[in-house]
């Protein structure tokens, strides 16, 4: 499976704090080990040269079972740390000459005497020591070592502690390194997401250059392509439109020719049923072929009213309604249709020839296809309304229409939406471009479209939800 780029991204911003981090802590640990030793080496050594400052420097050695040193000597040692120390003179022989008895067998490698002091770590009944060597005059200015042992607690809690101190360093690394990357990537890639939202918004009629502000000039290559593509189906879109809107005008003029020669046989014809049926058959023919011919035109007009500037006007959806009930209330009334209204003010944004159509077309798909089964008079109502939360000023326009017919079952409805579909079983003679003409102008006006069940269940609900004009 591929990745998406944000997530290459972050993979390698985790791997790559995954390696930092680990090198971090340990060259931190390493570096304040270091330090902590040091220091610690350094302070043993500057209170060997103290204690040689006043440490009794015989002449002869004292004999081997002497083991003291003098009352400032032991105050020295107490004063430089909690811990225990021991101390032992030797020759340039390594003979012990006074000190701690227990430590006169620890030695360093190295040459003897030493030149300058060293340390390392020794042994005693188990125990870790840290060892240190410095030579000093003694005897008639003759070379001897001061040997001093201390213990290793200390040390060994100054470890822990730079490990303490390593790790809180290393994971505030972690953070800031990636926090600081994750912020990058998200950064760098929210000019992606602007050009995602733009093109999923362009229409393929009106397509202009991909605006590239913001971008990487490494995208380009991409966007000429793009640029390219969407100047080439925008052209064949337009040939399309242009072609079906052709079609429909130059069928306009015959198709009611037709119709009209069709009423007039009608009036003229003898009392000869199977005449008449003919005739009325294809009366019914022609106004269904100029129906289409004018729904192919409107889909025509309204694709390319899209993106027009200057074309949308304020208008109230309540005087729309208004103007479709005077010219369909009349053709419901011949149906034995009750065609109910529910109107309030709605100011919104648009074209209102196109919203009367779209009233138009749901309200002939009502009274053609939306009989109740069971006999029972057909009931349609057209809703108009501003709508508004609880607390909250309107910033929604409702236009909706209900019937109580069979309605559309819920695996249909997005495919009644397509161009002349036609549910199997569906009653009448349609085109299927009714609902797909509703579509197109809910889109073009921004408009969410929702089919849903009418009320109780029963009947299909169209719901058509506009945003609502600033006020002025």
């Amino acid at each position: 499976m591929s990745l998406s780029l944000r997530a290459r991204l972050l993979l390698g911003t985790l791997t790559l704090t995954a390696m930092v981090v680990p090198l971090r802590v340990i060259i931190d640990l390493r570096a304040g080990t270091h330090a902590s030793e040091s220091a610690a080496d350094a302070a043993l050594v500057d209170l060997g040269r103290a204690l040689a400052a006043i440490v009794p420097m015989a002449d002869a050695p004292p004999p081997a079972s002497e083991p003291g040193s003098s009352q400032a000597f032991e105050r020295l040692l107490r004063s430089h740390s909690p811990e225990r120390i021991w101390w032992a003179l030797s020759d340039a022989q390594s003979r012990w000459m006074q000190g701690d008895v227990a430590i006169r067998s620890l030695r360093l490698p190295g040459p003897w005497p030493p030149e300058a002091p060293r340390w390392g770590d020794a042994m005693l009944d188990g125990q870790t020591l840290r060892l240190a060597e410095l030579p000093v005059d003694c005897m008639q200015a003759q070379p001897c070592v001061l040997r001093l042992a201390q213990t290793t607690q200390r040390r060994h809690a100054a470890r822990r502690e730079a490990l303490h101190v390593a790790l809180i360093q290393g994971l505030a690394t972690a953070v800031l390194l990636g926090g600081g990357l994750i912020a990058v990537i998200a950064w760098t890639l929210r000019p992606l997401r602007r050009l995602r939202a733009d093109l999923a918004l362009r229409p393929l009629h009106a397509p202009q250059p991909v605006d590239r502000e913001g971008l990487p000039d490494e995208l380009n290559p991409l966007l000429d392509g793009v640029d390219q593509l969407m100047q080439r189906a925008a052209a064949e879109h337009e040939r399309q439109r242009h072609f079906i809107a052709d079609a429909a005008h130059q069928l306009r003029t015959p198709l009611t020719a037709l119709r009209t020669e069709a009423e007039l046989a009608l009036l003229a014809a003898p009392r000869d049923q199977e005449a008449g049926g003919g005739l009325v058959r294809l009366h019914r023919s022609a106004l269904r072929a100029a129906r289409l011919a004018d729904q192919l035109l409107l889909l025509a007009r309204t694709e390319a009213s899209q993106g027009e500037p200057g074309g949308d006007e304020r208008f109230d959806l309540r005087a729309v309604v208004h103007d479709a009930a005077r010219d369909w209330v009349p053709r419901a009334l011949e149906r034995h249709a009750d065609l109910g209204f529910h109107l309030e003010e709605a100011q919104v944004l648009g074209r209102a020839y196109q919203v009367r159509e779209l009233l138009a077309n749901l309200i002939h798909n009502a009274l053609e296809y939306a009989q109740p089964a069971d006999g029972s008079p057909l009931r349609i109502t057209v809703r108009c309304m501003a709508l508004a939360a609880l607390g909250e000023p309107a910033r929604e326009a409702l236009l909706e229409v209900e019937d109580n017919g069979p309605g559309i079952p819920p695996e249909q409805r997005e495919q009644v939406l397509e161009r002349f579909f036609r549910a199997p079983g569906a009653p009448g003679s349609g085109s299927g471009l009714g609902l797909a003409i509703v579509r197109d102008i809910a889109q073009a006006h921004h408009a969410r479209l929702i089919l849903k069940d009418g009320e109780g269940g029963r009947g299909l609900c169209v719901r058509l939800i506009f945003p609502l004009a600033r006020p002025e």
